[in-house]
């Protein structure tokens, strides 16, 4: 597994992990492409890093959308 979630530096602002979780996972699902994308480009010509990635292993892979036609 790489990576880590931070949750326990979020209480400072008052979340907690339990109010965090749903907000990550959202978050995920919302943006989980376009940063695997750009991890992908920042890694490009050099080894990526190991996957899954940890939102990847916590909340599954990320919400693929679909070119818009018009």
């Amino acid at each position: 597994m790489s990576g880590c979630d931070f949750f326990d530096e979020l209480e400072g602002i008052g979340l907690t992990e339990k109010t965090a979780w749903p907000i990550a996972e959202a978050t995920w699902r919302r943006i989980g492409e376009d940063v695997v994308a750009h991890i992908d480009e920042m890694h490009r010509g050099f080894y990526p890093p190991p996957r899954p990635y940890w939102a990847e292993e916590q909340f599954g892979p990320p919400v693929t959308r679909g070119k818009r036609r018009r």
